[in-house]
């Protein structure tokens, strides 16, 4: 893995593999990418409200892939969440 450490407002995570599906509903999006889950690795100085090791729901489509991590602006985090 790369050691990345964001500056400013920026936030690195690793993004989780999709839960999975259920055998009895299906549910279908077009959407399916657009927010995934994720652990937050390391974070700016510029980000006060989220620490490392947080589930956080994001958008990946707004960052940046740096080896196995995802580099993203803090407005790429939509929420946290319970692991």
């Amino acid at each position: 893995m790369v050691a990345v450490q964001p500056v400013g407002q920026y936030v690195t995570v690793q993004l989780l593999p999709e839960p999975p599906k259920s055998s009895i509903l299906e549910v279908v999006s077009a959407n399916a990418d657009m927010t995934q889950r994720a652990t937050v690795i390391a974070v700016g100085q510029g980000v006060p409200d989220l620490l490392p090791g947080q589930t956080v729901l994001c958008r990946p489509l707004q960052g940046h892939y740096i080896g196995d991590l995802l580099l993203l602006p803090q407005s790429a985090v939509i929420a946290t969440v319970e692991p």
